[in-house]
């Protein structure tokens, strides 16, 4: 018998503990009402690997276990090429729960992980008080008022929300600040806009820098 059902009748916990019963490789597909879908791929009850709405790995695990709507199936013996988490499910049912605990503690600083930072021209902190371990120094010498989360995260290959995590810690020691939480909603519009004849004429190499 397959296994599927919506979120509504099971929690995700649950769905999970009765594949790792059923100890079968496969992948667990989940469609929220929206249309927006997420992957979890099982190997001998290890999920080895996530993705929802364009994330993976541990940001797609925290959002996924934010959905409490939707329909779920598991099909046995998909397997995926990507490998970005290596949990077995009862850490992974633990992990995902201390992690958006703590995501959502993040996000009432950080809403975004298009968030710009630069350095805190003037820091209350003393320099020669201040103790950062390797991975927070390898984040603070990527802030130059350019980078995103994600971009700093890709970078330095460590996960998106436990860079977001070390961006939050810096905010609080007073050693950076954020410089801009881009509007997705403008930049869609922007991106949306037709161009206007008159607009096409003269626009050059330099046109992106006209006076408007």
């Amino acid at each position: 018998m397959a296994l599927q059902g919506t979120l509504d009748d099971f929690e995700l916990t649950d769905i999970l503990q009765i594949i790792q019963m059923g100890n079968k490789d496969g992948v667990l597909k989940i469609e929220h009402p929206s249309g927006e879908k997420a992957y979890l791929y099982v190997e001998k009850s290890i999920v080895v690997h996530a993705e929802c709405g364009g994330e993976t790995g541990d940001l797609a695990i925290a959002r996924i276990f934010e959905w409490n709507k939707g329909k779920f199936e598991f099909i046995v013996g998909e397997k995926s090429d990507k490998k970005t988490i290596n949990l077995p499910i009862p850490t992974l049912i633990m992990e995902a729960a201390r992690k958006i605990d703590e995501w959502n503690r993040i996000k009432k600083v950080i809403p975004s992980l298009d968030t710009i930072f630069e350095l805190e021209p003037n820091p209350n902190t003393d320099i020669e008080v201040i103790n950062l371990n390797a991975d927070e120094w390898r984040v603070l010498s990527q802030i130059d008022g350019k980078k995103n989360i994600k971009e700093i995260a890709n970078l330095l290959k460590i996960g998106e929300i436990e860079t977001a995590k070390i961006l939050f810690g810096l905010i609080g020691s007073g050693l950076v600040r954020i410089k801009r939480i881009p509007d997705k909603k403008k930049e869609e519009k922007a991106e949306k806009k037709p161009v206007k004849k008159e607009e096409k004429k003269d626009k050059g190499i330099f046109g992106f820098f006209k006076r408007k």
